[in-house]
């Protein structure tokens, strides 16, 4: 049998031991450590279209992430994924990359159709130069206006 007042929650107040009240007030403990961020940030990289361009982005698996013709400055930012998306653009000369707001490219010549172009930071910054603004005028247009914007 259970007796009321002996044991857990049904134990009266007053068999409670007296103890001395603490707040952490009152508690010398080191200040906590500064939050250290151990693995750099994934960089963003995006699509960038100057003029329309019909676009397929695929997963790793096949699955269609996006499709559609993508309008002049009109962006699209590729997921970060284990295993990279591939891209099959139908107007090479009209698509740029942008990795961490750095523009590369184009895809390809102006017409062709490039395609299985792997969608990973390492490989177009290894594959594609620095886009040169004066020999394309809409991305030097595009990326102005970014600017601008950016800086309101």
């Amino acid at each position: 049998t259970l007796s009321l007042g002996i044991f857990g929650a049904l134990v009266p107040d007053s068999a409670a031991p007296d103890l001395e009240e603490v707040t952490v007030a009152d508690l010398d403990l080191p200040a906590p450590p500064a939050i250290q961020v151990v693995e750099p940030d994934v960089p963003e990289l995006q699509l960038v279209a100057v003029r329309p361009a019909w676009v397929r982005v695929r997963a790793a698996d096949g699955t269609v992430i996006f499709e559609g013709v993508m309008e002049p400055g009109q962006n699209f930012v590729v997921p970060a994924t284990e295993e990279p998306a591939t891209l099959r653009v139908g107007e090479s000369g009209a698509m740029y990359f942008a990795v961490n707001g750095v523009h590369y490219g184009p895809v390809g010549p102006a017409g062709v159709v490039t395609s299985n172009v792997a969608l990973t930071t390492q490989s177009l910054t290894e594959t594609y130069a620095v886009a040169d603004l004066t020999a394309d005028n809409d991305l030097a247009e595009i990326v102005n206006v970014a600017e601008v914007t950016a800086g309101e």
